[in-house]
């Protein structure tokens, strides 16, 4: 019984997260105009594939989740249940994210016309928000679903981003922002708030 109650929990996490993005991203490419890519189109590639095929095997263990047993470990039920209030605490998070960046929303580094440095929602506290939401996503579905392969890959995929990309992120928020995003660093965590941050 426990374990329907948390593959529904996980089923309604997934499809709530596939709705927000596509919402968000349809909404932002309707409205953007002058967009300057600020990354390759290799990279843009690379993670475009490994994403979507991420995203599909998402969508086929909530149809058949049997087909992922190989990847499956034993945990108490207390603990998925944790991973299950994690996975509700960051699908509500990305919502927050995305509707704080709104037409801006995009998954690749660019800049566009009428740009702005957005400082409300979760960005007032943190300047990548969107990061910490994905990788406690990819905790909640790790505990949630007591399967490493749903989980493991999305909280490395961010890590490795994170890694490659939020240096060259932040350099192209001061090119374009100036003192403004100097100022606004000193006042935000990068990816926690500044009370808890270590950056």
């Amino acid at each position: 019984m426990n374990s329907n109650i948390l593959h529904v929990i996980y089923v309604i996490s997934i499809l709530s997260f596939i709705v927000i993005r596509v919402a968000f991203h349809r909404k932002a490419k309707i409205a953007r105009r002058d967009v300057e890519l600020k990354e390759s189109k290799l990279n843009m590639a690379i993670r475009a594939i490994l994403g979507l095929g991420y995203v599909a095997a998402l969508v086929v263990f909530a149809i058949a989740p049997g087909l992922f047993d190989w990847a499956a470990f034993m945990l108490p039920v207390w603990v998925r249940w944790i991973g299950a209030v994690i996975t509700i605490a960051s699908v509500l998070l990305i919502w927050w994210v995305q509707w704080a960046l709104d037409v801006q929303f995009d998954t690749t580094l660019h800049t566009q016309a009428d740009h702005q440095l957005i400082t409300h929602g979760p960005y007032r506290w943190v300047r990548h928000p969107m990061y910490s939401a994905l990788f406690l996503m990819g905790l909640g579905w790790l505990l949630l679903t007591a399967n490493w392969f749903i989980g493991a890959p999305l909280m490395i995929g961010i890590v490795i981003v994170v890694l490659m990309r939020v240096e060259n992120e932040e350099a192209v928020l001061i090119d374009l922002f100036g003192d403004d995003y100097r100022n606004y660093m000193k006042h935000t965590g990068r990816f926690l708030p500044l009370l808890l941050a270590k950056d």
